[in-house]
C-alpha cells in the first residue's frame, strides 16, 4: 500500500474512532486513485488541526516516527499491507 493511499484509509479510522476535524474529513474523502494529488494539499492541515507532530519530510524524526507506528501495528497484528 503506497503512503499516500494509506493516509485516506488513517482518516476513515481515526473518525470511526471519534476523532473529529473538518481537515480530517476532508482527507478521509479523498478517492484513492486521486490520494496522491490531494493528500498533498490536506495533510499539513490535518497534523496542525489534531495536533500532531509536524516533522520535515524524509527527516530521521519523521522515519523513526513511521517505523514505531509500523511496530506497533505489527504487533497488534493489523498489517496495514494485508
Amino acid at each position: 500500500m503506497r503512503p499516500t493511499s494509506f493516509g485516506p484509509r488513517a482518516a476513515c479510522d481515526a473518525l470511526v474512532a471519534g476523532v473529529d476535524g473538518s481537515e480530517l474529513e476532508i482527507l478521509a474523502g479523498a478517492p484513492r486513485r486521486r490520494a496522491d494529488e490531494e493528500i498533498g494539499d490536506v495533510l499539513p492541515a490535518v497534523v496542525r488541526e489534531l495536533g500532531l507532530p509536524d516533522f520535515p519530510e524524509n527527516s530521521e524524526e519523521a522515519e523513526v516516527a513511521a517505523l514505531r507506528i509500523l511496530a506497533t501495528q505489527t504487533v497488534a497484528g493489523d498489517d496495514p499491507d494485508r
